[in-house]
């Protein structure tokens, strides 16, 4: 072939392929975020869902739709609105902040613009828990950032669902995430709410008054506001002496709308309010510390959202006096997805004077690997792991190998869930625990 022929062949092939890229790029992306448009979604998604079927894997999704964003456009100008849209399609991409406020996503989510000013974020093998977690801390970063002289505050609502038990289809999985973003929008905005059936726009006999169920969300707003919660504090006890070494915090809701605890942690999941709810309960649990012996310390609960809340690392204002006497208690949950993260949480609030329990271990997700990585100060064992074991020999040598690593690494273990005298010499015969808490020794009373 001639030189100038093959040439101009190479040339031409290397202007097609650059074209053919100009068009994918065209085809796929939003022209003015830069981020995957509403055809790259869908196709995606689709994907998404059929692999998540063969495998078994969760898949999380998020619709944010930015507030009040036809008032930027009306009193600033549209070039002002586009200007937010594209900080906020930069935040989606990680360019502003990776730290303890920042946001970013892993490799293989997707960030689209799903059209005007609603975003969606799709998060394969992401369970619906840490789906709300990633939520929260983009409503937070959202919240926080600055977008420029002249331009006020802007919030954006969120709704979130999850594949498979919001939606099995592509279809219907949009669908029970757009209503999980209306409910956000009618109920206050700011906030991330999650999907439940009773907000499904197909849901029979029900208005859309009945879905954002006005009632729960007010009871738990008054619940913030009033701190109209009562607790109970049940007492840690030292195996061998028996004497009081501490108390654990529980919850007992005031407002009747609220039967249990859970369906008031329930209520702030699905109103994006746990982190509102969280500094509430915690200001209330503290208020008897006053009245203890400084050798007492207090086990709070945590929910594993709380752990994005800035204010948590920051140290409120009421719980400083009492840095040094409170352990924050994080539950065996497979919501915390990030154990990096959830490491570097645990290790600012130790520098800040509190200690670490790693609750029900071992039963769920937080395995005997989250004792190394995690280096908490308590770890709590539920009998019901114990029961039975004086007849595995195997077993026995596990809990006591598991007993020698927690005393030489300085972890002292709680058996929980001791309610008989049998349950209390088991313990005490596996050479498990150092502090047993549990109904034998008290269920727990309205004061300490």
């Amino acid at each position: 072939m001639d030189e100038g022929i093959g040439a101009n062949l190479k040339a031409v092939v290397k202007d097609l392929l650059a074209k053919n890229e100009d068009l994918q790029t065209w085809t796929t992306q939003d022209t003015l975020t830069g981020l995957y448009n509403h055809a790259y979604l869908q196709d995606t998604l689709s994907r998404e869902i059929s692999r998540s079927k063969r495998h078994g894997h969760e898949l999380g999704m998020l619709f944010v739709d930015i507030d009040r964003f036809k008032e930027i456009n009306d009193d600033l100008g549209h070039p002002a609105g586009d200007k937010v849209l594209k900080r906020i399609a930069e935040i989606l991409r990680g360019k502003h902040g990776q730290g303890e406020n920042g946001f970013s996503l892993r490799d293989h989510d997707l960030a689209a613009r799903y059209g005007g000013d609603v975003f969606v974020l799709v998060l394969p093998e992401t369970p619906k828990g840490s789906t709300a977690i990633t939520a929260e801390r983009l409503r937070s970063c959202v919240e926080k950032h600055d977008f420029g002289p002249g331009v006020p505050r802007v919030t954006v609502s969120i709704g979130i669902a999850a594949f498979p038990q919001d939606g099995s289809e592509r279809d219907t999985l949009i669908s029970s995430t757009n209503a999980a973003l209306h409910v956000a929008k009618k109920s206050g905005r700011n906030r991330v709410v999650t999907f439940a059936a009773e907000l499904a726009p197909d849901a029979p006999n029900m208005s859309w008054q009945e879905r954002v169920n006005i009632q729960r969300i007010n009871a738990l707003r008054s619940s913030i506001v009033d701190r109209a919660f009562e607790f109970i504090y049940q007492p840690i006890i030292q195996s061998k002496t028996l004497n009081v070494f501490g108390y654990e915090a529980l919850c007992r809701p005031r407002d009747k709308t609220f039967q249990t605890p859970t369906e008031l942690i329930t209520a702030a999941e699905h109103a994006g309010r746990v982190c509102d709810l969280g500094r509430a309960l915690r200001e209330a649990a503290v208020m008897p510390i006053k009245d203890l012996p400084a050798k007492f310390l207090l086990f709070i609960n945590l929910h594993p959202q709380e752990l994005n809340d800035p204010a948590l690392v920051e140290v409120e204002p009421f719980m400083q006096p009492w840095l040094g006497r409170v352990v924050f208690e994080i539950n065996d949950s497979k919501s915390i997805g990030d154990q990096n993260r959830l490491q570097q949480t645990l290790s600012m609030l130790r520098r800040r004077g509190f200690k670490i329990a790693l609750d029900d271990l071992c039963s769920g997700y937080l395995g005997l690997h989250s004792i190394a990585h995690l280096e908490p100060d308590f770890v709590k064992l539920d009998m019901g792991l114990l029961r039975g074991i004086h007849e595995n020999k195997r077993a026995q040598r596990l809990i006591r190998h598991f007993m020698e690593y927690t005393e030489g690494e300085n972890i002292q273990v709680i058996a929980h869930g001791i309610e008989t005298d049998q349950d209390h010499e088991l313990a005490v015969n596996l050479g498990c625990p150092l502090l047993m808490q549990g109904y034998l020794f008290g269920k727990g009373k309205p004061s300490i």
